[in-house]
């Protein structure tokens, strides 16, 4: 079933693309069956998915972009936080694809290769130790190499 933030979206969408119509309701609910292929009675009846593709074409329709919006940091304190020094972490965060993608961001802005990192971050000069592997498992290890790189990316200009 549609989720209550769908049906409101639908809704407000809806009255910026149909506000002129006589009848609002038939004009959008004419509107989405034509969409989807089959009647719509009631948005009520929409599927998250069937939601999702309508919200997709109005947006592009009044020029908003069809993406879903940003949403905080999983762990904003964290993000800002882990990894620096005389910071105690008492809970470990493992570290997620989107930290991941911005050490890789860093590494590429720093003009190094990925042998380059893989081979920096197993030496003795590594932000996240010696003794480690070379992974990145934490979102400390992840905010120490991208620390680290982007000093390196802002001295090379």
């Amino acid at each position: 079933m549609i989720t209550p933030r769908q049906l409101s979206a639908l809704q407000s969408l809806c009255g910026q693309v149909f506000g002129g119509e006589a009848d609002l309701r038939a004009a959008r609910l004419e509107w989405a069956s034509a969409q989807l292929g089959r009647p719509v009675a009631s948005f009520r009846d929409l599927s998250i998915t069937d939601a999702a593709t309508l919200i997709g074409q109005l947006k592009r329709g009044v020029g908003q972009p069809d993406e879903p919006p940003r949403r905080r940091p999983r762990n904003g304190r964290a993000a800002g936080t882990h990894g620096r020094r005389n910071v105690a972490v008492t809970v470990p965060v493992i570290a997620g694809p989107d930290d991941l993608a911005r050490v890789e961001r860093a590494r590429i802005a720093a003009g190094m290769s990925v042998e380059g990192l893989a081979s920096w971050l197993s030496s003795k000069s590594s932000p996240i130790g010696p003794r480690s592997d070379g992974r990145i498992r934490t979102l400390a290890d992840a905010n120490k190499i991208y620390w680290a790189l982007k000093s390196m990316a802002r001295r090379a200009g």
